[in-house]
Formats: C-alpha cells, sequence, structure tokens
C-alpha cells in the first residue's frame, strides 16, 4: 500500500470531493459510506499484520446413542384422527357385510350415550359421508363395533 502524507487542507478538499462524488452518484446522505470504506480499509490493513495463528480443527460431538429405541411422541389430535380413520374403515366394512342402512340400527343400539345424546343410526350413515363428530362419539361407534365383532364372531365359531 502507498503511505501519502497530505496537509489538513488537503485532506479537507479530498474529503469535501468525495463528498460530492458520492452525493451526485448515490444520492445526498451518503456521506456514512466513506467512513464505512475508510473503516473497512483499515481492518483489512490490521487484518494483514496480524501474525496467522493455527488452531487445531475440533471434531463435532459423537451423537448420543440411547438405550431405548427412538419414538415419536404423538399429539392427542393424530390420535384423535387415527381413530377416526380407522372407525370410518370399519365402519364402511360393517355397512358393505350389512343389509345397507337398516344394519345400522343394532350397530347405534350398542353404542354408548355421548353427552346425554344417543348414536342413532342416522348419524352412522352421516358418519360415512364424512360429516364431523367429536371424537366422543367416534370412540362409542368403535366399542359398539368391537362388542359386534365379538358378538358376530362368537356366533360364528359356535356353527
Amino acid at each position: 500500500m502507498t503511505r501519502v502524507d497530505l496537509t489538513k487542507a488537503q485532506c479537507t478538499e479530498l474529503a469535501n470531493y468525495l463528498f460530492g462524488v458520492l452525493d451526485k452518484g448515490m444520492g445526498v446522505g451518503h456521506a456514512d459510506w466513506i467512513e464505512m470504506l475508510v473503516l473497512a480499509r483499515r481492518a483489512l490493513a490490521a487484518a494483514e499484520e496480524l501474525p496467522e495463528v493455527s488452531v487445531p480443527l475440533i471434531p463435532p460431538p459423537d451423537p448420543v446413542k440411547s438405550a431405548a429405541p427412538y419414538t415419536i411422541s404423538r399429539s392427542g389430535a393424530a390420535e384423535a384422527a387415527e381413530l377416526k380413520r380407522a372407525t370410518l374403515a370399519r365402519l364402511e366394512a360393517y355397512r358393505g357385510r350389512g343389509a345397507g342402512l337398516v344394519s345400522f340400527t343394532p350397530l347405534a343400539e350398542l353404542c354408548d350415550e355421548v353427552d346425554g345424546k344417543a348414536v342413532t343410526p342416522e348419524m352412522l350413515g352421516r358418519m360415512l359421508s364424512r360429516e364431523r363428530f367429536p371424537v366422543a362419539v367416534w370412540r362409542s361407534v368403535a366399542a359398539a363395533l368391537d362388542r359386534m365383532e365379538k358378538r358376530d364372531g362368537g356366533a360364528k365359531n359356535e356353527d
């Protein structure tokens, strides 16, 4: 780098010239750019004077091995959605084995009441149409399907 000795008047004149260039080219108020460029140059010059220091690389830490297999905890909403999907598939299979919507009457009779209200055959049909119901209704229907399968399975085994 070349060193140039300037007088105070020459430095002031050079600074005014640079401000004028910046104001014309970049717009008024960008005098801070000059200061930033000077500071950047000083930092580079200081960095060139520093000796290089070699620092040994630190390897990344070894992964932690746990004794138990890794399991992802599922949220309540994910479990409820899975229950609804499984119960809907079972309900569709049940309807396919029965005599249409009439086959929902015995299933509805096996369902427990939810919030003081009975599960009706009409509700079971609406569930097949993908209408939204509280998860408590889906649990009641799943339990009724379990009872129905045990009852039907027991009767088939006796024949």
